[in-house]
Parts: structure tokens; sequence; C-alpha cells
């Protein structure tokens, strides 16, 4: 594992773009400063917190700001249970800069529902990978991740939106520097007590790393909670060195299922309540087209290696009823055209300068 000082070198300032310092240790707010403008980035519990703008990170580091936005957020969401769906996408036009807030509202939220929620032990962590559905499986992510890199030793990885990372252990083991990014700070700082090489609470869409710094890239589950995806794909692309491997695992839009939301409004905001139960679901959160990915890799410097698409239904196996005959339908329809499956993975190489 590469100590404090060598992994803190891969950073660069937001605001000029230069080097930063470290005066102060580790473990101090202030510890970051940029060795050319002056700024300083704070730190928490092991993790950089890098954001473009100041206020973000007071709301991070301060628990009082934090509550007192946790409170504002639950307000716009209870204002954002009536909208329809055309209108929370007139909501993520206006204010791009709250897709940030949700992922805070949503990581409390889930805490709250889940007594063991914070539990990282590696029993749960195997119970979870061994009945994960999603998308196929985190496992089955890293083995097709094995498949294309088999050799992961001294690689640095960065893996985007990281919550709980169930396969941090999997890539540490195998020898990977695992260097993790969330928006939320309170998963990072458990990751770093599990064995993270590094942690950085920031912006997808605005990284605070030097071109050309990881061997490999992974979001599993993550591109469809920001908006815009081609800012968030341009960042990894650039992070990402020359020959280098990002892997995605997405909610495919062409899914069957979801074709049911192309309906007019009074229907589908039944049927995103459906799906969602009571909860709001984002704004900013939207299924991925196969077309406009590849597009947008296309645009950035990127090739797609393999694109896969998954037999399998986003909605639970244990799901009853409705919920279960349009599972049935979902894999059904993936068997006889994969393109329609509920989620798709993509491997995807850098282009060689």
């Amino acid at each position: 594992m590469s100590d404090w000082a060598e992994n803190f070198a891969l950073l660069r300032c937001l605001q000029c773009g230069r080097e930063l310092c470290c005066d102060d240790g580790p473990d101090l707010p202030g510890g970051l400063r940029c060795v050319s403008c002056g700024r300083e980035y704070p730190q928490a519990g092991g993790a950089a917190v890098m954001f473009a703008e100041p206020g973000r990170a007071e709301i991070l580091t301060n628990p009082e700001r934090y509550a007192q936005h946790l409170a504002s957020l639950e307000n716009k969401a209870k204002q954002a249970s009536g909208l329809t769906a055309d209108q929370l996408g007139q909501f993520r036009q206006d204010e791009p800069e709250d897709s940030l807030g949700w992922e805070i509202l949503f990581w409390e939220r889930w805490k709250n529902d889940d007594a063991g929620f914070l539990d990282f032990n590696a029993e749960r962590i195997e119970e979870f990978l061994a009945n994960d559905c999603e998308g196929g499986g985190r496992a089955g992510f890293f083995e097709e991740i094995r498949k294309h890199c088999p050799d992961l030793a001294g690689k640095k990885l960065l893996n985007i939106g990281a919550g709980r990372d169930f396969l941090l252990e999997r890539f540490t083991r195998a020898g990977c520097e695992v260097f993790e990014q969330d928006t939320v700070l309170e998963p990072l700082k458990l990751l770093k007590a599990r064995g993270a090489s590094f942690c950085v609470c920031s912006d997808a869409r605005l990284l605070p790393f030097a071109d050309n710094t990881f061997d490999l890239v992974t979001a599993f589950a993550v591109l469809h909670h920001i908006w815009p995806i081609e800012q968030t794909l341009a960042e990894l692309l650039r992070v990402l060195k020359p020959g280098g491997l990002a892997c995605f695992n997405e909610p495919n839009a062409w899914a069957i299922t979801r074709a049911a939301l192309i309906l007019p409004s009074l229907l589908k905001r039944r049927l995103k309540r459906f799906y969602s139960g009571d909860d709001t679901p984002s704004p900013y959160e939207r299924s991925i087209g196969p077309l406009k990915f590849r597009r947008a890799i296309r645009a950035n410097g990127g090739q797609i290696a393999e694109m896969s698409f998954k037999r399998t239904s986003w909605i639970s196996p244990q799901s009853q009823g409705l919920k279960k005959f349009l599972r049935t339908v979902n894999i059904a329809a993936a068997h006889l055209l994969p393109i329609t499956s509920s989620h798709f993975s993509a491997l995807v190489r850098k282009k060689e300068e």
C-alpha cells in the first residue's frame, strides 16, 4: 500500500491545476495546499475533501452544516415528490449542482432503512456478493475485469462512486492499489479503515487527479446517478493511462420494462412510484442508452473493448405479484433480444497516444 505523500502527489488543484503540498500531515484540516494559488483543501478521517465550491467541503466536514443541509434536501425531496418526470427533468436542467446533495440524502435514507448498513465485516461482504442480483452481480463484474487484466498486482485503480464498495477486499488481495472516490464523506472514512490506499471526496465530473494517473477505472451502477454522463466519462478517460482499462456496469435504457415509462405522465408517475416505493427518485438519475454511451466514449478518446448485456432483471428475485411478472417478462425478453437486458457491462480502453 502506498504511503500518504506518494498518493497526494497525484492530486491537482481544482482551481489552477497545479501540484499540492502537505504542510500539516495527513489528519489535519488544511493540510493540503496548492503550491501556486495557495488554495487549501481539508481532510477528514484520512480522506481528502476536494470540490470546486469551498462551501461543499464545509457541509461535509461540519456536523452542524451537514444536518442543516440534510434537512434542506428532505424539504426539496418532498416538493419534488409531486412533480412529473418531465418536471423533474427541468429541475435537473435548472439546478445541476444539486445532484451532489441528492446522493447525501439517499445515503442517509439507506442507513436509516437498514440497521446493518454500515456493518462491513468480511462475512457480510461475502454474503452480499453471493446474493447480489444487481446487473448480474458485482462478483461477475470483478471476474470480467480479471479476464481482461489478469495481473492486477501493482495496478492503480480508481473506483468512482465507491459507497460501500463490496469489491475492495478482492482487488486489494489481488495486489491493486485502490483509490476510492465518492461525493459523500462517511463511506470513504470506512473504506480507508478497510484498506483503501487513498480516498477522495469529490465531484466525479471534476476529478482532482493528474492526467494519465490510473491503470484501471471502475464504476458499478454509478454513471446513471450523475448528470451529464458525458462530463464524467471525459474525466474518467482523462485520468486513465493510455491503454488503460475502464469498466462499467449500468442500467440499460432499452430494457423492456423501462420502456413502460415512455407513457403519458400520469401512468409514468404511477409506475415510477411502483418501482421506487415511496422514495422520490433523484432528478439526476436516469438509465443509459448503449448508443449514447458509445458516442460519449468515442468522443473522449476511448474504444469499446467489449459490451455485454446480462440476461437479468433489476427487480429482485424475491418480488411478488406484478413485480414478479415484470421480472419474468424482462428476463424472457432479454433471452430473445439481449439488448433489452436490464443492465449492460462495458470494458473500455483508452487509445494509445
